[in-house]
């Protein structure tokens, strides 16, 4: 591989890079054992769009655009994606499109992006749960606790529930923040790291991590089991019967009427949307093959790391210099 910085291609690159990270990257970080990918791939996504805010001269434009190159993309190479990994790609572009072209990019504006991207990322899950499960799985859990409360004689497990929220939305904070910042930064320091780089002479080969299987049926049944038990516990078989029913019958709704109908209606938007915008989707479809080995490089070179937050860096920094500053030989 050889160094060559060209700036035409930093934009079609990144989007590249943020589309294999949509539809392929889980696959490795779970081979590679890096826990909260899902975190990880939300900051990542703030990163991308904070380094096209960078090297684009209209920031909206481009980044919307790659916004749609990377739902289409995603689409194509990862149809049975959920609904709400769509909703989390069109959400975290059009919001990093809005603030970059309003306040431009800087420190402040990045970090405000960052916080308002990785919360939505935090609170979609729960609003996704809750659409399932009602707000009674919230008083469920209340109650749970409140009856281990009792039972202990201690009274701060009442608030566990609340403290258990508050954790949860205070760490997807930091990771915001933390990504605000990175993406703010990293632009102005990553070639100088690219030119340092050492690759290794020698091909290195690895076979393309399996996906890890689906778990949606056990998911299924330990929420059924989780929200009953919680119920039976209390004493209220009535609420267990309801949201028993209840549970199955959103879990029907989404899996088989509203999630296929959603499905159906972006794979035709998709092929509508392709013949205009062919050219450009040509050009980054050529570029994921090339992105997609780098992320097999970078895994193998950032293999001397154990402590994961140093090996989750220097896989982040190989990956994004290969992908962006060299091409093959």
């Amino acid at each position: 591989m050889k160094f060559n910085p060209n700036p035409q291609l930093l934009i079609p690159k990144l989007t590249a890079l943020w589309a294999v990270s949509e539809s392929g990257l889980g696959g490795l970080m779970h081979a590679a054992k890096i826990p909260f990918s899902g975190i990880f791939l939300g900051s990542f996504a703030v990163i991308i769009v904070s380094m096209i805010a960078f090297h684009a001269t209209h920031k909206f434009k481009s980044i919307a655009q790659a916004t749609l190159l990377v739902i289409i993309i995603k689409a194509i190479a990862s149809p049975h994606s959920p609904i709400a990994a769509y909703l989390a790609v069109s959400f975290q572009g059009i919001l990093g499109a809005l603030i970059y072209q309003i306040f431009g990019l800087n420190r402040v504006s990045s970090v405000f992006y960052g916080i308002l991207a990785l919360l939505q990322s935090a609170f979609q899950k729960i609003i996704m749960l809750t659409l399932i499960f009602g707000m009674r799985i919230w008083d469920a859990m209340a109650t749970f606790f409140n009856e281990i409360a009792t039972q202990f004689n201690q009274s701060f497990i009442q608030e566990l529930p609340f403290i258990a929220l508050m954790v949860y939305s205070a760490i997807y904070l930091i990771v915001g923040v933390l990504a605000g910042i990175i993406g703010f930064n990293l632009p102005k320091s990553l070639i100088h790291y690219a030119k340092m780089l050492q690759i290794p002479k020698a091909n290195i080969h690895q076979n393309t991590a399996k996906k890890p299987k689906s778990f949606k049926f056990i998911f299924i049944i330990f929420a059924l089991i989780f929200s009953m038990t919680i119920f039976l516990f209390t004493g209220n078989s009535r609420d267990a019967i309801f949201i028993f029913i209840r549970t199955i019958a959103a879990l029907i709704f989404f899996l088989y009427i509203f999630n296929p109908l959603f499905k159906w209606i972006l794979q035709h938007w998709v092929k509508h949307i392709k013949s205009q915008r062919k050219q450009k989707l040509e050009e980054i479809l050529s570029l994921t093959p090339q992105i997609r080995s780098n992320a097999e490089l970078a895994l193998q070179m950032s293999k001397s790391y154990t402590w994961w937050p140093k090996k989750l860096k220097n896989f982040l920094l190989i990956w994004l210099s290969l992908s962006l500053y060299y091409e093959e030989s």
